[in-house]
């Protein structure tokens, strides 16, 4: 019977599969006089515990007119036994079992009959056992769920996930020996470390253990990379499902973490649970790193601004999304993330010869940055003035030179949120984001990390402010924040949230690209008419993890939920937007902050 299937399951699955296919269903029919046939249909969605999966078919991939058909005197039982046993022998060592396992699961059954499970991919496999132990909780003060990761015997071929939760009554009970509230809040040192489930262990060991020998792997350090993201992907499945939610009337987060917190769990937790990671958990990790050391080097001589003008052009620099969303990550320590897109307007004023400076918008040639001194009476650091730098781009880096002698501790100590999210505070225009950046270079002794260009992104012949961090490992700058100024609003920021990372095109526009298996990428274009920022095109990207492929590209920005309620794109179509928005990085020659 494995032959037969096998030869045809060989020609079935030589055509093109729907990228809206997520899982596979085998279904079997009972004709007349012992006659069997055999159709195979590709599903939009899968569920484990709701055999109506199978109800949402998507194509048939002209199985129903060309289904496998035979003949065997007897019973259904044994039909059924022969098929599961043939299409598991298949997925072991046929020819396409890949395009079969690459999606969520794969099932075979009797019309109008129960449905037999082949197989489970692993992170539907992990969602449900965590989805099952969830709704079986009965304490009702449960804040947040925990996902500790760690080596087992710190062997990195065996990671291991042990699952439980934590509650408001724990928290006030361990208040008296942590430190203060947040340490006993958010420390699993002071959980209840209750094990509900041991990802890695019994039932789940010989699937991670498989999961590890199917893919391709660059190294023993990738191993805990990628069990990393699988959770990621898990939690994120999680949120989606609206069982948190029903369970305990609110989104709560699930963390991923170890028993040291720091940046990196900051970032993988906000890409996991987005709006439903409370903020002082992300307060919690930044708290958590080392201090600044005291003595840092102070700069021979003040700065002064240069007296000659120029604009910048230079070598062009092209930014992918993965390797910006690299460097973003880092920035989510800060804690401070927003959830939309920042448009302001951008006055502009147009000239056919050289262009007259805007009113307010004279270039400086002598004022100096003001000569504040630290508590200890030195000044530490000193920023750089580019030549034909605009005035009121000088009152942004003055304010960055403030904050950076200011002997900050923690970015979101209320004194510091209070100058930099004020209205009129005395750091407005810092993007506190980049000043987290620095913070933690600082503490690594790698100072010099943010960087700046002054360049014409709009064409209307006066230069923005780009402001973006260093990544020491390659020397590649990344762009954080464009300051423009407004004849009737003044100094403007443009700046991307923590789930955004921020690319620069010719013509005036900018790409967001958020994060996430499944993510956007959203393009924003300077309107002349309406003078400012506008969206023009938006695009759903639903990427599988695990082979690092895109399955489908769609209409829209709401990706969370299964994207079937998106709009297909076509690759064509993508291709398309691409070309008329992104074709061309914007060239940037950038300047260090800090004065050398």
């Amino acid at each position: 019977m494995y032959n037969r299937v096998s030869e045809w399951l060989d020609v079935v699955l030589e055509t093109d599969i729907p990228a809206e296919v997520v899982a596979f269903g085998f279904n079997l029919y009972e004709d007349i006089d012992h006659d069997w046939s055999m159709e195979l249909i590709g599903t939009s969605k899968f569920d484990v515990d709701d055999e109506d999966w199978l109800c949402n078919e998507v194509t048939d991939l002209d199985t129903r007119e060309n289904p496998l058909q035979w003949h065997r005197e007897t019973g259904w039982e044994e039909i059924l036994n022969d098929i599961v046993s043939a299409l598991k022998e298949y997925l072991k060592n046929g020819k396409y079992a890949d395009i079969l396992k690459a999606k969520s699961g794969v099932g075979v059954g009797f019309v109008n009959g129960n449905i037999e499970i082949l197989h489970v991919k692993i992170k539907e496999k992990i969602q449900g056992l965590m989805e099952q132990k969830i709704s079986e909780w009965q304490e009702d003060d449960i804040y947040a769920i925990s996902l500790y990761v760690f080596n087992e015997e710190d062997d990195p071929c065996r990671p291991v996930a042990v699952f439980g939760y934590n509650t408001e009554r724990q928290v006030q009970k361990s208040i008296t020996e942590a430190a203060d509230e947040q340490e006993a809040r958010w420390n699993y040192a002071f959980w209840l470390q209750n094990h509900e489930m041991c990802l890695g262990r019994d039932e789940t060991a010989e699937d991670i253990r498989k999961w590890i020998t199917e893919l391709e792997w660059e190294g023993e350090d990738a191993i805990s990379f990628k069990f990393v993201n699988l959770l990621v992907a898990v939690v994120q499945g999680i949120h989606a499902s609206g069982l948190l939610k029903e369970k305990f009337g609110r989104e709560i987060p699930v963390l991923i973490h170890e028993l040291e917190y720091h940046e990196k769990i900051s970032q993988q937790n906000i890409e996991a649970n987005g709006e439903a990671l409370d903020r002082g958990f992300v307060s919690f990790c930044m708290s958590c790193l080392p201090e600044v050391p005291n003595e840092m080097p102070k700069a021979e001589t003040p700065v002064t601004a240069p007296q000659s003008h120029s604009l910048v052009t230079g070598k062009r620099l092209y930014i992918s999304g993965k390797a910006v969303a690299y460097i973003i990550a880092i920035a989510l320590i800060t804690g401070f993330w927003v959830l939309g897109l920042i448009i302001s307007i951008h006055d502009r004023t147009n000239s056919e010869d050289t262009p007259q400076l805007k009113e307010g918008f004279e270039e400086e040639t002598s004022v100096p940055l003001e000569q504040e001194k630290t508590e200890s009476g030195q000044r530490k650091w000193q920023v750089h003035i580019q030549p034909g730098m605009p005035e009121p781009f000088i009152e942004v880096l003055r304010q960055y030179e403030q904050f950076m002698n200011a002997d900050i501790q923690n970015l979101n100590d209320e004194d510091v949120r209070e100058k930099i999210d004020s209205v009129d505070g005395k750091w407005r225009y810092l993007y506190d984001e980049l000043c987290g950046l620095w913070l933690s270079a600082a503490w690594r002794g790698e100072e010099d990390v943010i960087r700046y260009s002054l360049e014409d992104l709009t064409g209307d012949g006066y230069p923005e402010l780009v402001m973006g961090y260093c990544r020491s490992s390659d020397d590649a700058v990344y762009p954080g924040v464009v300051y423009y100024y407004s004849r009737t609003e003044g100094i403007r920021m443009e700046c991307l949230s923590s789930y955004y990372t921020m690319e620069l095109y010719e013509d005036g526009v900018i790409l967001y690209v958020s994060g996430g298996a499944a993510y956007t990428e959203t393009f924003i274009q300077f309107q002349e008419e309406a003078e400012c920022w506008q969206q023009v095109a938006c695009i759903a990207v639903d990427c599988d993890y695990e082979t690092d492929s895109v399955r489908g590209y769609y209409w829209g920005d709401d990706v969370s939920g299964d994207l079937t309620g998106n709009r297909p794109m076509s690759a064509e179509e993508y291709q398309k937007i691409i070309a008329q928005y992104a074709a061309e990085p914007v060239a940037l020659e950038w300047t260090s902050l800090i004065r050398s």
